[in-house]
């Protein structure tokens, strides 16, 4: 959603992020684990990676892995990520 949101109609990453928590905080969705959901929302607000990467790392990091591999270089430095 948010790559199509910033390709496709030139959102930026701030207008993406409060869209996002817009639907986090309606009844309209379900969303499992809003928290988790919360957290990688506000690491996509304040990061370089899209929002679907974030949150792959901290459902990652919630099954117990220490890292996540990635080939994404957006996420070189981020403490849950490997980059290759």
């Amino acid at each position: 959603m948010g790559w199509v949101l910033r390709t496709q109609y030139g959102f930026t990453r701030d207008v993406i992020a409060a869209k996002l928590d817009e639907v986090l905080g309606t009844w309209l969705f379900m969303v499992a684990d809003p928290e988790m959901v919360s957290v990688a929302i506000a690491e996509y607000r304040d990061g370089r990676a899209d929002f679907a990467d974030y949150l792959i790392g901290r459902r990652s990091a919630a099954a117990g892995s220490t890292h996540t591999l990635t080939f994404d270089k957006a996420l070189t430095g981020h403490p849950m990520f490997v980059v290759f």
